[in-house]
């Protein structure tokens, strides 16, 4: 089962760390519901493990995707997340599974979550947002990506 701290470690990040959010590209949308959803997609290491750290807010319409190549049970914690979200796995386009609000952890020892399943990619969305877009274990998400040559989602 493959780890994923959102933050390597929690030494590495006090001793590295600004303690803010990042920036990271809106890269890929879903829509659902007739609703958009854009997403920030990790393009290094690094951002990849900060992830959603240390933000307020994660707007209705934003979120967070990780990809995983080759597919694998995903293991994550909640370390300097400071708001609630829904985690929604994917394997395929399908929904594996959905955990929904789950919660802040400001401590040393958080707990871990997992995916139970191997998975490709896991979106994280404000918390119970997808409540809100009845999204339900078997559903399919088409995630678009921006094609970077015309700037355009393909």
């Amino acid at each position: 089962m493959t780890t994923l701290y959102l933050g390597f470690s929690w030494l590495s990040l006090q001793l590295s760390s600004p303690q803010k959010p990042q920036v990271i590209p809106i890269l890929a949308r879903i829509e659902v519901a007739k609703q958009r959803i854009y997403l920030e997609v990790p393009q290094t290491p690094e951002q990849e493990a900060q992830g959603l750290m240390y933000r307020t807010i994660i707007p209705r319409n934003r979120g967070i995707l990780f990809e995983f190549n080759p597919p694998q049970a995903i293991e994550f914690s909640m370390q300097n997340i400071l708001v609630p979200v829904d985690t929604i796995f994917l394997r395929n386009t399908e929904i594996q599974q959905i955990q929904i609000a789950v919660p802040t952890c400001n401590e040393v020892n958080c707990p871990t979550y997992s995916s139970k399943v191997k998975v490709d990619q896991m979106v994280q969305l404000q918390a119970r947002r997808t409540l809100e877009l009845g999204l339900k274990t078997g559903d399919r998400l088409p995630i678009e990506f921006l094609d970077l040559d015309t700037k355009t989602f393909r």
